[in-house]
């Protein structure tokens, strides 16, 4: 990392495997053919002025999946600028302005024109953060977020809008455990669908996070979703369990 009075650039590389069992806790080829491998590599940059704070996150992305043909293939790799302002009203408060734009390429062959989607993604988000403790480990979270997803193929070109709320607290007295509680509502709508289709969903979220050493952490996630469709072939609930290890390293 570098870091001056006022700046930090921090290089990061994240990869993330996904592996799924059926409702019976048991392998299953079915359920996992939609497995995605990710990678994201970033350089986050903080300027911190006297008034908040400014970010700037250049990203790339790819995901591979198998597609229910045996082999994983690169199905997106995307190119993208976060930006984000936060700033503090008074000692409790904390506001976060958000814009993401994110260029996705498609790279599945013999995909029909209307399921293209390539696109250019465009993301709004408001958060309002209540810092609850002087160390500010205890904190409530409200999120607004619009997202235009424009598409290449009218099947998947969609707005949406997400309402979510959450918590963060601390799970032992040296503050090295931290848990978190999250419940998202979404609402998607895909205007140029021809099958006029509209997804409600319902996100619920839990873990903890615990501090191993100075460059490094484990945390568990458990997440249910409940997407609801008026095309049926897009209902579907599901469980989501991710343990994720972080190591932390100066590069310059």
């Amino acid at each position: 990392a570098l870091y001056a009075s006022k700046h930090t650039l921090v290089p990061q590389i994240w990869v993330t495997d996904m592996y799924s069992l059926d409702e019976s806790f048991q392998s299953d080829s079915e359920v996992q053919a939609a497995d995605p491998f990710q990678t994201e590599i970033s350089a986050p940059y903080k300027y911190f002025g006297r008034n908040g704070t400014i970010t700037l996150t250049p990203t790339y992305q790819t995901l591979v999946m198998s597609l229910g043909q045996g082999n994983r293939y690169l199905v997106y790799d995307s190119i993208g600028l976060a930006t984000s302002y936060t700033v503090a009203y008074s000692d409790e408060w904390l506001t976060t302005y958000r814009l993401d734009l994110i260029k996705d390429n498609f790279h599945i062959r013999d995909t029909a024109a209307a399921d293209d989607q390539s696109s250019l993604r465009k993301t709004l988000l408001f958060s309002q953060t209540n810092i609850l403790d002087n160390e500010g480990y205890k904190s409530l979270t409200m999120d607004f977020l619009f997202s235009h997803n424009d598409t290449e193929g009218d099947n998947f070109r969609n707005t949406k809008f997400l309402l979510g709320f959450g918590g963060n607290f601390p799970m032992s007295k040296s503050r090295k455990t931290l848990g978190y509680l999250r419940a998202d509502y979404f609402l998607m709508n895909f205007p140029s669908n021809p099958l006029d289709r509209e997804d409600t969903g319902l996100i619920l979220s839990a873990g903890g996070g615990r501090t191993l050493s100075d460059r490094s952490s484990l945390s568990l996630n458990i997440q249910y979703y409940d997407n609801s469709s008026s095309v049926s072939t897009f209902d579907y609930k599901k469980f989501v369990v991710t343990t994720v290890y972080t190591f932390n390293s100066g590069f310059f």
